[in-house]
């Protein structure tokens, strides 16, 4: 049986063993942040990077949405090419959601964004599943993409909400004048509602999803159309089939296999990245 490490102790970290302990011989995780570094995740220990030095592997299974960064970093430590698979996002996200609160935290989230007029829409692969399957509940989480200007009051609206049991948002430094230091990337509702943020600059909007600032036209995303599912209105982009386009290339309609993060067509710029950070309010 061959032996892997996989790269990335958080939640996609977990995926990755679930889906591979079967097949391969789990030597542990690796992570890059010291605070996890000899803790155990699901009994495996987490180990720092030099590990690589001193202990004899097959592979390492990239799980992170820093998989660009991860990958380049260890071509620089001289880890051949041929040990280092990024693990398919794609594949951690075909499994079906069994969280049986998320449709009901889901509209709770949308009734206060219409009450409180909240500039919203599906994205991602929630918008990706609504329109190939007519479903929303297909992969692990719900995304929707917000504007920077409506931060500060999506974040007033749900700490005042008491159906939400954790918020935490993704922070990080970024030496781009578009984001600057201790930017707020991300808001994530309970692990399951993920929240975009994206900022507005001339006629593009710019968002980070792990190493990648993504770049759409205004054009695209600015006008909306409602649709339902489950009784519950959302609000999606109303040329979705050009903004798909994209953001996934030619072929959007047809899922694909092996999709990664590094995928996206709609790249402007790779990332480094400091002090990422995720808080709880």
């Amino acid at each position: 049986m061959k032996k892997i490490f996989i790269y990335g102790a958080g939640y996609y970290g977990e995926q990755v063993l679930n889906k591979t302990k079967k097949e391969f011989e789990i030597l542990g995780f690796i992570d890059s942040d010291k605070k996890k570094i000899n803790n155990n995740l699901k009994k495996f220990k987490i180990y720092a990077p030099e590990v690589l030095k001193k202990v004899s592997y097959d592979y390492i299974y990239i799980a992170s949405m820093w998989s660009n960064e991860i990958y380049n970093f260890l071509i620089k430590k001289k880890i051949s090419k041929k040990k280092i698979f990024i693990y398919p996002i794609s594949k951690i996200h075909e499994q079906n959601n069994k969280n049986k609160n998320l449709l009901k935290k889901f509209h709770h989230l949308i009734n206060l964004f219409s009450i409180n007029k909240i500039n919203y829409y599906l994205d991602h692969s929630s918008l990706l599943s609504i329109i190939r399957d007519k479903d929303i509940l297909k992969s692990y989480d719900i995304d929707l993409a917000i504007d920077f200007n409506d931060l500060k009051k999506i974040l007033k609206i749900l700490k005042s909400s008491k159906k939400f049991d954790k918020i935490e948002l993704g922070t990080i430094d970024i030496n781009k004048d578009k984001f600057g230091k201790k930017f707020v990337f991300q808001i994530t509702i309970d692990n399951a509602l993920d929240l975009q943020v994206k900022k507005l600059i001339k006629n593009y909007y710019y968002w980070i999803i792990g190493s990648n600032i993504l770049k759409i036209s205004k054009k695209y995303v600015s006008r909306k159309k409602t649709i339902t599912f489950k009784k519950t209105k959302i609000k999606i982009p109303f040329y979705f089939e050009k903004y798909l386009k994209s953001l996934y290339g030619e072929n959007w309609i047809k899922p694909s296999i092996n999709w990664t993060y590094d995928d996206y067509t709609n790249i402007s710029s790779k990332i480094k990245f400091t002090n990422f950070e995720v808080k709880k309010i």
